[in-house]
């Protein structure tokens, strides 16, 4: 075949997909200014339709602000230095479980609560305050404690989150598990530190028989079972056991199991419904509704004209 026949082909197709796409984006448009038409045309004849059920989603979206039992929630920030936060969440869990089982009465006992309390209840979430940290810790081999997490609490009243942080707290506090550790890290404790009070009492001798022994000689220095000795080093000595001393004090006088980062604060407005979301929502869903319900005429209409 000769190059001008070949040229002659090549100039064909491009004319021939040319032509192809033109039809296809003329077609698309005529299609669109088609349906924005009859869409201009369907609302021209059923604004009214369209307007009430506009007009009945918003009043729908009323009668659901007026008519649903108001959620309050908060959020309560704890800190555990022996339960893992897996475990707590874990602990946590069951008792969600137990409210959306309605189970207000062993709820109630596992909180150590009023039933009126518990069944004021909506529901807890639990999750880790900081998920950047808790990821960082995730691919350590060693247990890290202390992790920070929150709890937040749906309730049908604002004034039961007082009593139900207090609860919370002693019921993550008072387990078998974290009992038997505590009981153990307060007498470990206990031990050392009356430990460092017999070495304290020692130091504090020997202090006295350092400085007794140092007094001015002449030219010599004073002298303990044949070697020198700084009377400076044994008051450093002390006050560092001191200052130990003072850090087991902290730690038992900070002994428990579970720390409140921060408290359930108080709500005065509910979380759920609000005015400003179910107004637009109802708003939204009776517009759209009235769409259909005029799409639906328009096309039965135009099937009967048809006939």
């Amino acid at each position: 075949m000769s190059p001008e026949k070949d040229n002659l082909n090549e100039e064909v197709d491009v004319r021939l997909i040319y032509h192809k796409i033109k039809q296809l984006f003329s077609s698309f448009f005529h299609s669109l200014i088609n349906f924005t038409v009859g869409i201009i045309t369907m609302l021209r004849k059923r604004w009214g339709l369209i307007l009430i059920s506009f007009l009945i989603g918003i009043g729908i979206g009323f009668g659901i602000y007026y008519n649903t039992r108001p959620v309050y929630s908060s959020t309560l920030v704890l800190t555990s230095t022996v339960l893992r936060n897996d475990f707590c969440f874990d602990m946590i869990n069951s008792l969600d479980q137990l409210v959306k089982e309605k189970a207000y009465d062993p709820l109630a006992k596992k909180l150590g609560m009023p039933v009126a309390s518990a069944r004021s209840i909506k529901g807890l979430d639990i999750d880790n305050y900081d998920e950047k940290l808790k990821k960082k810790y995730d691919n350590k081999d060693t247990i890290v404690l202390g992790l920070p997490f929150k709890i937040k609490a749906y309730s049908y009243t604002n004034t039961v989150f007082d009593t139900l942080q207090q609860a919370l707290v002693k019921y993550l506090e008072n387990n078998d598990y974290s009992l038997k550790r505590k009981k153990i890290k307060i007498e470990t404790t206990e031990m050392l530190r009356a430990k460092l009070a017999s070495e304290i009492r020692q130091v504090d001798s020997l202090k006295f028989v350092v400085a007794s022994g140092s007094a001015p000689r002449g030219n010599q220095g004073g002298f303990v079972f044949g070697q020198p000795i700084d009377p400076l080093n044994m008051f450093h000595e002390g006050i560092n056991l001191f200052k130990e001393d003072l850090n087991l004090y902290t730690s038992l006088s900070l002994i428990e199991n579970i720390q409140v980062v921060q408290d359930f604060s108080l709500v005065t407005k509910p979380s759920f419904p609000k005015l400003r979301y179910n107004l637009p929502l109802g708003g939204l869903i009776g517009l759209l509704a009235g769409l259909i319900v005029a799409f639906y005429l328009e096309a039965k209409k135009r099937k009967r004209d048809t006939l």
